[in-house]
C-alpha cells in the first residue's frame, strides 16, 4: 500500500465496516483507533487534539496512548503483535514518566499479555537506546545484518554500548560502527572503519579453519560503504520515530536519505551502496575458483584454476588443502611457502645464537 489516499480510504471503509454494529451496543468503553475520532456509548467525537500528519498507525499509536495515559491512572490496553509498537510504547512510557498501567496484549491466540511498565521499570539502562538499536538492527525500511537479531542487539546494549545520537545527531557513524562491530563480537576503535572490522573478523574467522564459516560471506559484516547507507536509513526512521508526541512528521525528504524513485512501480527503492563504488575489488572480482570434488581433485584441466595456471584458493571446494587438492600449481606455492618459513627458522635461529 504505497498510496497514502489508497491506505486512509480504506483503513475508513474498514472502520465503518467494523463499528457501525457496535454503535448502539456500546458497554461505555471508550473506543481509539488510530484516527481522531472517539466513539463512546454510540457517540462519535471528532479529537482534534490527536490529529496528526504521520501515516503510519505503530506512530500513531503511542501519541494516543501518551494522551490518556497523562490523564488517567485508570488500565490502559494496547492490542497489538508488533515488535515496533512494543519498542515505541517502552521508549515513550520511559520518556513521558508514565504511571498508568499499560499492558500490551498480543494477538495470538493465548492473547499473552506484557506489562509496559514493568518492562521499562526491569530495564531502565537500556531503554532509552532501544529505539535506536531497533531501527539500526533491521525495520521495513532498513535492512538488518545477516546473523544479528534482536536478541543479539539487547545483549550488546546490556554491556554498554550507546546510540544516542541515531535519529537526534550527526554523529551517528561512529557509534553505530561501535555498535554493529560488537554485534559481531568485535572492538572498534575511534579509527576503525567497518571495513577494517569487516577484515578482522574474516580473519579471526580463517584462523578457525572452519569450512563453513570460511564460505559464509553473509556472515561477515558490511562494508564501510554499506553500512554509512544502512545507518542513514536508520537514522531517518529513528527521526520519524520520535516524532510521534508531536503530530507532525519531521520534513525529511526520503529521496535525499538514501532512496531512490522507482518509476516503474512509484515506490522507493533503497541505495545499498553509493553510486560508482565497487562492489569489491577488481582483483577480487576476477578470482576463479574451482568445484572440484573428485578423488583427484584438481589434478586436470577439467579444473578451472588449474586450466588458468593459478593456485587454489580457499574460495575453492578443496580449499588449497595440500591433502586433497592435486593442483600442481597450489603444490608449488605451499613448497615455496614451506621453503620461506624454512628460511626465515635458520635466521631466528642465527639472531638468537648471536644474542
Amino acid at each position: 500500500m504505497r498510496i497514502v489516499k489508497a491506505k486512509a480510504t480504506l483503513r475508513k471503509t474498514l472502520q465503518v465496516e467494523q463499528f457501525s454494529q457496535t454503535f448502539h451496543k456500546s458497554t461505555g468503553r471508550i473506543i481509539i483507533k488510530t484516527d481522531v475520532q472517539q466513539f463512546r456509548q454510540g457517540v462519535r467525537v471528532e479529537r482534534s487534539d490527536l490529529r496528526t500528519n504521520h501515516e503510519e498507525a505503530d506512530v500513531i499509536i503511542p501519541l494516543q496512548v501518551v494522551h490518556f495515559a497523562s490523564k488517567t491512572r485508570k488500565n490502559l490496553k494496547v492490542i497489538s503483535n508488533d515488535t515496533d509498537v512494543f519498542v515505541l510504547l517502552a521508549h515513550y512510557y520511559h520518556l513521558c514518566q508514565l504511571s498508568a498501567s499499560l499492558v500490551m496484549e498480543l494477538t495470538s491466540p493465548e492473547r499473552t499479555s506484557v506489562n509496559i511498565g514493568d518492562t521499562v521499570n526491569k530495564h531502565q539502562a537500556i531503554v532509552p537506546q532501544l529505539l535506536a538499536a531497533h531501527a539500526l538492527t533491521g525495520y521495513d525500511t532498513v535492512g538488518s545484518y545477516f546473523g544479528v537479531g534482536k536478541v543479539k542487539a539487547v545483549k550488546v546494549l546490556k554491556a554498554g554500548y550507546k546510540l544516542d545520537s541515531i535519529g537526534q545527531q550527526k554523529t551517528v557513524i561512529l557509534e553505530a560502527t561501535q555498535f554493529i562491530a560488537a554485534c559481531y563480537g568485535e572492538k572498534a576503535g575511534p579509527d576503525d572503519s567497518m571495513s577494517d572490522i569487516r577484515y578482522r573478523h574474516w580473519i579471526s574467522r580463517m584462523g578457525r579453519k572452519s569450512a563453513a564459516s570460511v564460505h559464509q560471506l553473509k556472515s561477515l559484516p558490511p562494508t564501510s560503504e554499506a553500512l554509512v547507507e544502512n545507518v542513514k536509513r536508520a537514522h531517518f526512521q529513528a527521526c520519524i520515530w520520535r516524532a510521534a508526541l508531536t503530530g507532525e512528521a519531521p520534513d525529511m525528504d526520503p529521496l535525499e536519505n538514501l532512496w531512490v524513485l522507482d518509476d516503474d512501480f512509484g515506490g522507493l527503492i533503497p541505495v545499498t551502496l553509493p553510486p560508482q563504488t565497487e562492489i569489491a575489488p577488481a582483483a577480487v572480482m576476477k578470482l576463479i575458483q574451482c568445484g572440484c570434488s573428485t578423488e583427484t581433485s584438481c589434478s586436470t584441466e577439467r579444473c578451472g584454476c588449474v586450466a588458468s595456471q593459478i593456485s587454489c584458493s580457499a574460495f575453492c571446494h578443496c580449499q588449497a588443502e595440500t591433502r586433497t587438492c592435486q593442483n600442481k600449481w597450489t603444490l608449488l606455492r605451499q613448497r615455496i611457502e614451506d621453503a620461506n618459513d624454512s628460511d626465515e627458522n635458520k635466521s631466528d635461529a642465527e639472531v638468537d645464537r648471536d644474542d
